[in-house]
């Protein structure tokens, strides 16, 4: 769901904070490049640590910098954090995956897996939903704070 509300939130912020199109462009990268970062940092450590331990940091850090990037008044410090965010998004993605397959049967794990990355698409879907009836009414501060929730309850 985050990545998908980050599309409307950029919207928002390049009104709000003026932001150029390349400024805007970075907001996006710098979120895709924290997600690769993620990915091969936390990849490595679920092998090293543990993947139900590195999962759990994952949510953490993802959750913490989602929830401190509504408070941000800068381009800099939002884009730290949403670098942050990435990483947590990265490192949790093929954590995950990996999780759900070892735990579940060999005959239902094509089935569980597809389950699971289908949520990719709701999640859009809901980040489409909060970004209409959110944004226009509260800003983006509250949209990235209800991206928080989920990941914060599932802690």
């Amino acid at each position: 769901m985050d990545v998908g509300i980050l599309s409307f939130v950029i919207a928002a912020l390049a009104v709000e904070w003026g932001l150029t199109p390349g400024q805007s462009g970075w907001i996006g990268s710098i979120n895709s490049i924290g997600m690769a970062v993620g990915a091969l940092v936390f990849g490595v450590l679920a092998d090293k640590v543990g993947r139900k331990q590195i999962f759990m940091w994952t949510l953490v850090l993802f959750s913490i910098a989602s929830g401190l990037s509504a408070f941000t008044t800068t381009l800099a410090a939002f884009m730290t954090l949403r670098f942050l965010v990435g990483m947590g998004l990265g490192g949790e993605l093929p954590v995950a995956s990996t999780l759900v397959s070892e735990s579940v049967e060999a005959k239902e794990r094509g089935r569980v897996v597809v389950l699971l990355e289908s949520f990719w698409a709701a999640g859009w879907l809901i980040a489409a939903l909060i970004s209409y009836f959110v944004i226009p009414s509260w800003g983006w501060r509250s949209a990235l704070l209800l991206t928080a929730i989920p990941a914060i309850y599932a802690i």
